[in-house]
C-alpha cells in the first residue's frame, strides 16, 4: 500500500452546520460502515451525549469537539490547527449529511489514481428524495457564469458518471488533503459558504493539484437555502482568480454583457433575473473584495489560466446548454430555468439537459455545430480574407492622402472636388434657394444633413479646421466604409 492510501485511512470528519443530538446521531450511524478509514470527529460545540455513540466506544475513534463557530471553512481551519497532522485527509460533513456506506471508500479509489489528487467530492443528492440530484461538481465559465443548476434537481440515471476532472466541488461532502488546505492558507473569508469550496477547489488547481469528483460516492445532503449573492460572489470568485492581465478585458465584458442582460430582462418584466444580472454587473463596477483575495493569494500560483480552460464550461456553450431545453423551458439569467406559468420549488429546478448513458454510435448535435463552425474559420478562409484586404490596401494606396483630415476627399474623370465646410452643408439643407435671380425656397437634398454632421465631425480632427475640402473628405470616409 502506497503512501498516499495510508493518509487517507486516517480521515478526520469535520462536521459543520446545527448539529443537534439527533441530526448528528443520524450523521454518525451513517459513519459507522465507514470507520475503518476514520481517525477522529470533530464538531463545533460541547455534545456530552455524542461521545458515547458507538462509533467512539466500540470502534476506537476519537472524538475532538472544537470551539469554532458553524462555518465549514472556519472549522475546517481550526481542525487543521488541533490535529496538527497536515499530511491527514479532511473530510468536511454537514450534521444533517447522511453518507452512503460506500461514500468514502470510493474517493479513497480516485485518489489511488494519481499523486496530484488534492480534492474530491462526491455526488450530491437531495436528503428527502435520494434520486434526486444537487450536483456533481461544479460547471461555471471563466467568467463565474455558472451552469449548475441544469444539473440540480434532476433524475439520477447514471449521466454523470463520466465526469472525473472539475474545477471545483463543494464544501459539503468535500475530502481534502490536510497539507493543501495548509498550503492555501485555508477558507477565503471573501467569500460566502456556498462559494468558498468553488474558491478553495481553484486555488488548489493553481497551486498544481488535481481537483476531482467522484459520482459513485454518493453524500445525501439537505436542500441549500437560496442565496442572493451567489451570482455576485462567483464573479468576485472569476475577477480574483483568473489571469491579471486579462482582468481589464474581462472586467469589461462582464460588465457590458450584465447590463445588457439587465435592460433586456427588465423589458421583459422579469425582475429576479433582472436583480441577479444586476449582481453581476456590481461585482465589476465594486471588485473590492475580488482585489483583497488576489492580493492575499498573490504570488502563489504556480499554473496559468491557460492550462486550465479544459475545465471551464464556454459561454457559447452554455448559450447551446439553455437553448437546448424543450419548448416551455425558461431561463434565468444565472441559468436556472422554470416552465412558464409553473411554479417551481424552492431550491429545486425542472429537469436537466445532460442525458443518461448512450449508445457509442450517437452523435452530439453540439460537436457537428462547433465542427461545422470550426470548418467554417479554417486556413483557407482566413488566407482569402487576407488576400482580399491586402489587394484592396494596395489598389486604395493612393487615395490615403484624400482620405487625411486636411486632404481633398475622392476626386476624379466623375467625381469632382467638393470646396465646402460644414457650415456650407447646414446652410444649404436649411435655406435652400434655387431658380434663376434672387431664386425662390425650395426642398434642399435630404443627404445633406447627415454631409454637414460628418463634416463637423473631420473638423474636430487634427489639421481638420485648416482644410478647404471638409466635405469632399467626410463624403470620402463614407464612401470608404460603405463600400
Amino acid at each position: 500500500m502506497s503512501a498516499q492510501n495510508r493518509a487517507v485511512e486516517g480521515v478526520t470528519v469535520v462536521v459543520h452546520g446545527d448539529a443537534d443530538e439527533d441530526s448528528l446521531g443520524g450523521l454518525l450511524d451513517a459513519l459507522i460502515p465507514q470507520a475503518q478509514w476514520c481517525a477522529r470527529v470533530m464538531c463545533a460545540g460541547d455534545k456530552p451525549g455524542a461521545a458515547q455513540h458507538p462509533l467512539f466506544s466500540e470502534h476506537g475513534i476519537a472524538w475532538v469537539p472544537l470551539a469554532a463557530g458553524s462555518g465549514s471553512g472556519s472549522l475546517a481551519d481550526e481542525a487543521l490547527a488541533v490535529s496538527g497532522e497536515p499530511a491527514q485527509w479532511l473530510w468536511l460533513l454537514n450534521a444533517q449529511s447522511r453518507p452512503h456506506p460506500d461514500a468514502l471508500p470510493q474517493m479513497r479509489a480516485v485518489v489511488q489514481g494519481s499523486s496530484r489528487v488534492g480534492v474530491v467530492g462526491p455526488k450530491l443528492v437531495v436528503l428527502d428524495e435520494p434520486r434526486a440530484v444537487l450536483g456533481v461538481g461544479h460547471r461555471i465559465t471563466s467568467w463565474g457564469r455558472s451552469l449548475d443548476d441544469l444539473d440540480r434537481g434532476s433524475w439520477d440515471q447514471g449521466q454523470f458518471d463520466e465526469r472525473r476532472d472539475v474545477i471545483g466541488v463543494p464544501l459539503e461532502g468535500m475530502l481534502i488533503r490536510g497539507d493543501v488546505l495548509a498550503q492555501l492558507g485555508g477558507a477565503e473569508s471573501e467569500f460566502d459558504a456556498a462559494t468558498a469550496g468553488l474558491d478553495v477547489c481553484w486555488r488548489a488547481h493553481l497551486l498544481g493539484h488535481r481537483v476531482l469528483v467522484a459520482p459513485q460516492a454518493v453524500v445525501a445532503a439537505p436542500r441549500p437555502a437560496q442565496s442572493g449573492t451567489g451570482n455576485r460572489d462567483r464573479a468576485l470568485l472569476a475577477l480574483a482568480r483568473g489571469s491579471w492581465w486579462r482582468l481589464p478585458a474581462r472586467s469589461v465584458a462582464m460588465l457590458i454583457t450584465s447590463l445588457g442582460s439587465l435592460v433586456l430582462l427588465l423589458a421583459l418584466r422579469r425582475p429576479r433575473a433582472a436583480r441577479r444580472a444586476w449582481s453581476e454587473a456590481s461585482a465589476v463596477l465594486w471588485p473590492g473584495r475580488a482585489h483583497r483575495a488576489r492580493w492575499g493569494f498573490r504570488g502563489k500560483a504556480v499554473v496559468g489560466e491557460r492550462d486550465l480552460r479544459g475545465l471551464f464550461e464556454s459561454e457559447s456553450a452554455r448559450r447551446t446548454a439553455m437553448r437546448s431545453v424543450h419548448h416551455g423551458d425558461s431561463f434565468e439569467a444565472d441559468g436556472s430555468r422554470s416552465r412558464v406559468g409553473d411554479e417551481v420549488p424552492r431550491g429545486r429546478s425542472i429537469g436537466a439537459i445532460e442525458a443518461g448513458p448512450v449508445s457509442e454510435d450517437t452523435h452530439s448535435l453540439t460537436d457537428e455545430e462547433r465542427s461545422a463552425t470550426r470548418r467554417w474559420w479554417n486556413w483557407p478562409l482566413v488566407t482569402a480574407l487576407l488576400l482580399v484586404v491586402a489587394t484592396t490596401a494596395a489598389r486604395w494606396r493612393d487615395l490615403g492622402a484624400g482620405l487625411a483630415p486636411a486632404g481633398w476627399g475622392v476626386a476624379g474623370p466623375e467625381i469632382n472636388a467638393v470646396s465646402a465646410d460644414s457650415p456650407s452643408l447646414w446652410n444649404a439643407w436649411a435655406h435652400p434657394f434655387a431658380g434663376a435671380g434672387l431664386g425662390e425656397v425650395g426642398q434642399g437634398p435630404p443627404w445633406l444633413l447627415p454631409a454637414s454632421a460628418l463634416a463637423w465631425l473631420v473638423e474636430r480632427l487634427p489639421a481638420g479646421p485648416e482644410s478647404l475640402h471638409v466635405a469632399g473628405v467626410a463624403t470620402a470616409w463614407f464612401l470608404c466604409v460603405s463600400g
